[in-house]
């Protein structure tokens, strides 16, 4: 397995990415929702878990072996 390390200007990507969240009606935020993105790394050994491989664990601020999953959710007042 190789792991490649792409140097990215983060802040760059959070940008555009906001930008284009909030350009758009069906995802930009309004006085009473909000759309919610969540990422988390978890680390995993062996090679039994699908999409396991070493990459950016943000919540661990390193490389290490694991899964990343992304989730979202569209948030209201009553949230």
């Amino acid at each position: 397995m190789v792991c490649v390390r792409v140097d990215w200007d983060a802040q760059a990507v959070t940008t555009r990415r906001l930008q284009l969240l909030r350009s758009d009606t069906r995802t930009a935020p309004t006085a009473a929702t909000v759309l919610l993105i969540d990422e988390t790394g978890d680390r995993k050994a062996g090679t039994k878990t699908a999409h396991v491989g070493r990459q950016e664990m943000a919540n661990l601020g390193k490389i290490a072996t694991g899964v990343v999953s992304v989730s979202s959710l569209w948030a209201d007042e009553r949230l």
